[in-house]
């Protein structure tokens, strides 16, 4: 965040543990994805993501209707397969991320499967 390295501290609720991408939940009419940042306490928080692929872009907007004027927008490079390195501004903060795709077969219910338990 502007230009320095934060450590993944748990106490610091400006750090995000997690950012999830989902597009089943969104319409395209809303910007064709959400994105989701999980902070350090787990909280969550929602955007609408409208991704450009041709000029690699993401532009964000809150899910709330009365932020309607706020915005971020990211630039993105794919380095690799499973890596994903957003540049860009966000509440008047310049951000450099790097993101390491999760294999989702860890997840204890998608590795798994789910069973019910009588």
């Amino acid at each position: 965040m502007d230009g320095q390295v934060r450590p993944p501290l748990l106490t610091d609720n400006d750090h995000w543990r997690r950012v999830v991408f989902e597009t089943a939940r969104v319409s395209s009419s809303q910007g064709g994805a959400l994105m989701v940042f999980q902070r350090m306490d787990d909280s969550l928080d929602f955007y609408l993501a409208a991704i450009n692929t041709h000029d690699r872009t993401i532009t964000l907007s809150d899910t709330d209707p009365s932020h309607k004027n706020w915005s971020a927008h990211f630039t993105y490079e794919r380095p690799t397969q499973n890596q994903l390195n957003l540049n860009g501004e966000m509440d008047s903060h310049k951000l450099q991320m790097q993101l390491n795709l999760f294999d989702m077969k860890k997840f204890p219910l998608i590795g798994n499967g789910f069973h019910w338990i009588q």
